[in-house]
């Protein structure tokens, strides 16, 4: 089984180390600062630089470490990192993202890696807590489904009382407007901050005894998004998920080894335009929902998943930016 692995602000700047051109490493973590503003986006905190004097290398490495802000067909906290450093100077500049599809989104001289800290770090804390919640794959469900949805954002609204509407025998929730049976929102989330692992044994109620998982993530509407503990804990307790999240999500979940029941689970809504995606992704699998399915019979397939997010996926990161230093010529 996987060993401990380092922390990630470790690997976002020692590995760096490796190097046989002996950069001086200025690394900056989590650089996204509040408030955060839907227009401008998050302040980020950069590192200034060098002095002039210097005659070594320099690498700056600046961890972004949220989800980042999209307007006119640019990622506005990348523009920040543009605007603040000379152009002939971009080429030393890393930038660490969670936004999975940013790599291929931007087209400018920054380095971007993607290496999902918050996922790793979650996945990190879920290994000491395993014992408690390691049995949840093999519970048997009584529910078809689950859908539970913390901050109302619009996707979340028409999707929960959409299902609230047509669908029945799944557990739900939206807030304070559709509380859970058990559970205040209070109690769950508001004001409670990063909570997760925490809230994944209060609601072992929930993720026990449903083996379909309608999760609606953080982003939907964006043109890159990330992935959060509300897919991963899908994975963790043996659910077949139904990804409702920007466009182009359950092909990246693929790409990152994730079996995501193809054969099952109707994804062909995973490309269609916002105002589409989320209804096709209820739509097109209504049987599903409607009869559900026993964890039994898949598993194989559930335990794989689950091992992958707990274990796989971290070293698979670590892999990967290494891959990146490479290819971008930093080695």
């Amino acid at each position: 089984m996987s060993t401990t692995l380092p922390h990630y602000n470790e690997i976002l700047k020692d590995l760096w180390h490796r190097s046989p051109r002996s950069y001086h490493v200025i690394y900056q973590p989590s650089a996204l600062q509040r408030p955060y503003c839907p227009k401008n986006g998050w302040p980020v905190n950069l590192p200034d630089l060098p002095a002039e004097s210097s005659t070594q290398e320099y690498v700056f490495v600046i961890h972004l470490q949220d989800s980042l802000t999209y307007h006119e067909n640019m990622c506005v906290e990348i523009q920040k990192v543009e605007n603040y450093y000379p152009k002939h100077l971009h080429h030393n500049i890393v930038v660490v993202v969670e936004d999975i599809g940013l790599v291929n989104f931007y087209t400018g001289n920054l380095h971007i890696i993607w290496f999902p800290t918050f996922v790793y770090e979650t996945m990190s804390q879920m290994k000491g807590t395993k014992p408690i919640w390691d049995q949840y794959i093999h519970a048997t469900a009584t529910k078809n489904w689950q859908c539970l949805n913390g901050i109302p954002k619009p996707w979340r609204k028409d999707v929960a009382y959409y299902l609230q509407e047509n669908f029945s025998n799944g557990i739900l929730s939206l807030a304070n407007a559709i509380p859970l049976e058990s559970h205040a929102y209070d109690d769950v989330y508001h004001g409670k901050g990063n909570d997760n692992p925490e809230n994944f044994l209060m609601l072992d109620w929930v993720y026990q005894d449903c083996a379909v998982n309608i999760v609606c993530e953080t982003i939907y509407d964006a043109p890159c998004g990330i992935l959060t503990e509300k897919t991963l804990f899908a994975f963790l307790s043996g659910q077949i998920p139904i990804t409702i999240a920007h466009q182009g999500f359950v092909r990246e979940l693929l790409d990152m080894g994730f079996d995501m029941f193809t054969d099952i689970v109707n994804t062909s809504f995973d490309r269609l335009p916002d105002h589409l995606r989320w209804r096709a992704a209820i739509d097109l699998n209504a049987d599903l929902l409607n009869s559900g399915v026993k964890r039994a019979d898949h598993m194989e397939r559930l335990l794989y998943n689950k091992n992958h997010a707990l274990h796989t996926l971290g070293e698979q990161c670590i892999k990967e930016y290494i891959k990146q230093m490479h290819s971008f010529g930093f080695f």
